[in-house]
C-alpha cells in the first residue's frame, strides 16, 4: 500500500516518521522543501507538487487550519482532477461544514474520505500514542486501521458521516477550554 503524506508541520512530521518505521513506502509533500528534505532523509520519497502525494492509495493532509486545507485542495483545483479509487485521511481539525463540503466533494470524485483528526502532542505523535476520532465509510476505515494502529494508542470510530469526527474534536476542545477557564477563575492553575 503506497502512502502520500501531505502537511509536515509539528504534528504531520512524527506521524509521517511513524507511518515510515513501518517499512511503507511514504511519499511527502509540503509546502515549505525544508521539512520535506527532513523527511526524506528518515527515507521518505518527495513529491514535487501536492498531485504527487496523491499518487497513492492511501493519502494522509494534517494541514493547521480550513482554509490551509482548502488552498492546497480546493483553491487549487487539485481535488477536482483526483478519481479513486484512493482514501485521503484527514488528520487536521477542520470546521464541521468543511468536513461535510470535502466528503461531497470526495465523493463526487469516488475517493473515500475519512476524517480523523488527532488528541495529543507532538510528542506524543512521536511516540505513536495520539487518540484519533476517526468518522468516514466503513470499508475504507476497516483497510486503514492498521496504519492507524502505527499513529494511535486508540482509534475511535464515530460513524459513517466523516464530519461526526470534527464535530466531537471541536467539542473536545471547547470543553478543554471551559475547564481551564473554570480552573484559573479558581486559582487551581
Amino acid at each position: 500500500m503506497k502512502i502520500g503524506f501531505l502537511g509536515l508541520g509539528t504534528m504531520g512530521q512524527p506521524i509521517a516518521a511513524n507511518l515510515l518505521k513501518s517499512g511503507r513506502e511514504v511519499r511527502v509533500w509540503n509546502r515549505s522543501a525544508q521539512a520535506t528534505q527532513k523527511m526524506v532523509g528518515l527515507g521518505a520519497q518527495a513529491a514535487a507538487t501536492a498531485a504527487q502525494a496523491f499518487e497513492a492509495d492511501v493519502v494522509f493532509s494534517m494541514f493547521a487550519d480550513d482554509a490551509a486545507l482548502r488552498s492546497v485542495l480546493l483553491d487549487s483545483g487539485l481535488l477536482a482532477q483526483l478519481n479513486g479509487p484512493r482514501i485521503h485521511i484527514n488528520l487536521t481539525t477542520i470546521s464541521v461544514a468543511s468536513a461535510d463540503e470535502l466528503a461531497r466533494l470526495h465523493r463526487a470524485q469516488g475517493i473515500d474520505y475519512i476524517a480523523a483528526p488527532v488528541m495529543g502532542r507532538a510528542d506524543v505523535a512521536a511516540d505513536g500514542q495520539l487518540n484519533v476520532l476517526v468518522a468516514g465509510p466503513q470499508r475504507a476505515i476497516d483497510r486503514v486501521q492498521p496504519l492507524f494502529d502505527l499513529i494511535a494508542r486508540n482509534t475511535w470510530r464515530l460513524g459513517p458521516q466523516a464530519s461526526s469526527a470534527n464535530a466531537m474534536k471541536l467539542a473536545t476542545l471547547h470543553l478543554q477550554e471551559a475547564v481551564a477557564g473554570l480552573q484559573s477563575e479558581r486559582g487551581e492553575l
